[in-house]
């Protein structure tokens, strides 16, 4: 699946993309290890690993259960700091969009298997995410992570999710409405 390469992507994009399981497989790692998905893990939105509680069968034979992080391109794993930051030693898989050759060694010393999503992509990821203007205020447009902020101001993180949880309550009831 082509991707628009014209316009920078927010790794919002790509978590909402695995979210939704938007991809066909059947998937491998970059060193060709076959991998189903069981389950995609739970979307944790900023802090620590992006989905947590996951389950990956690596090889059709070891079920490894943990965390998935997901990165437009591997390196950003170790620009985001996360080689050094023990939140992220339950990582079993790196979703990234494209691999550029970096390595994926977690804190204490394991090395994550790496999915490279693009060629497995059903649909561009150009609007796939939701909206991310207020997410811009707590991390990058290219990226979920947060912590400087959340150290810094608080009173402003939490005034941003209390609005993008009325948005998403509001979205909910909507639907539900219309379902009636």
């Amino acid at each position: 699946m082509a991707v628009a390469e014209t316009t920078p992507l927010p790794e919002l994009a790509l978590c909402a993309a695995w979210r939704e399981q938007a991809f066909a497989g059947p998937l491998a790692t970059v060193d060709g290890v076959a991998i189903e998905v069981v389950h995609r893990g739970t979307w944790s939105k900023g802090f620590g690993p992006d989905f947590r509680d996951a389950l990956v069968l690596f090889g059709g034979r070891e079920l490894r259960a943990g965390s998935v992080e997901v990165h437009l391109r591997t390196g950003a794993w170790a620009a985001h700091g996360h080689a050094a930051d023990p939140r992220y030693d339950d990582v079993v898989l790196h979703v990234v969009l494209t691999h550029d050759g970096a390595e994926t060694r977690r804190h204490d010393g394991a090395l994550v298997p790496v999915l490279a999503l693009a060629p497995y992509l059903t649909a561009p990821l150009v609007g796939v995410a939701p909206p991310t203007a207020d997410w811009d205020r707590v991390g990058r447009a290219d990226a979920a992570c947060a912590p400087d902020l959340a150290a810094r101001s608080p009173a402003t993180v939490r005034d941003i999710l209390w609005r993008l949880g009325d948005a998403r309550l509001a979205a909910k009831a909507a639907r539900v409405e219309a379902e009636l």
